[in-house]
């Protein structure tokens, strides 16, 4: 979880998990959860091409052994996503019922109808700010439909958009649809002089400025 979660990413960290990962193993060899650690640690812990054959070929048998459990799938999904196999990583999603998940998969790989078909489904089940975030950015990078866009960011509560993500996004479409002032009410409502998203990292008065 430490590495997973980016709390500590150290050579150390890695290592044990790695370690421990592998005495589980010793302990209980079939173990169901020891063997969904091994994988999770290969893929994500281990980080490297080499073994992500091995978590993959752990994850599929897991899956045969269980395939209602959602982990395994999942966690195969993740696999498969970081391999660059992003269409069997989106219908893995998918078929667990991770919507947005899926939804930024197809994206990566450019499916763009199956990436707004995942998003649409995900606003089905839950009209957060995250699954809103998600289509309008499909309908923005991918559809270069603006007026669509800030359509989806206007369901998103004001209150939301005080989080970096949700508020740079809005902050680009509006520049976009050159509305710099609508631009900067978002920007002033921010109680943070630093901003960090996938739309900018920096001082927010390089954009007020």
């Amino acid at each position: 979880l430490h590495v997973f979660y980016r709390f500590d990413t150290t050579t150390a960290r890695r290592q044990q998990a790695n370690t421990r990962s592998l005495r589980a193993l010793q302990l209980d060899p079939n173990s169901f959860e020891a063997r969904l650690v091994r994988a999770t640690v290969l893929d994500v812990v281990l980080d490297q091409p080499a073994v992500r054959a091995e978590a993959e070929q752990i994850l599929r048998k897991l899956l045969q052994e269980s395939p209602g459990d959602w982990r395994p799938r999942t966690a195969l999904a993740s696999c498969l996503q970081h391999e660059g196999r992003f269409s069997e990583a989106g219908d893995l999603f998918m078929q667990a019922r991770q919507w947005n998940a899926a939804g930024w998969t197809y994206f990566l790989g450019e499916d763009f109808d199956q990436a707004e078909q995942a998003a649409r489904a995900a606003l089905a089940a839950d009209r957060s700010a995250a699954n809103q975030e998600l289509l309008a950015i499909i309908q923005s990078r991918a559809r270069e439909d603006l007026d669509a866009t800030q359509a989806t960011l206007d369901q998103i509560p004001a209150s939301a958009l005080l989080d970096d993500h949700p508020a740079t996004l809005a902050v680009t479409v509006r520049l976009m649809r050159r509305e710099p002032d609508k631009a900067l009410e978002i920007l002033r409502a921010i109680p943070r002089d630093w901003l960090s998203s996938g739309e900018m990292v920096g001082p927010k008065a390089y954009l007020t400025g």
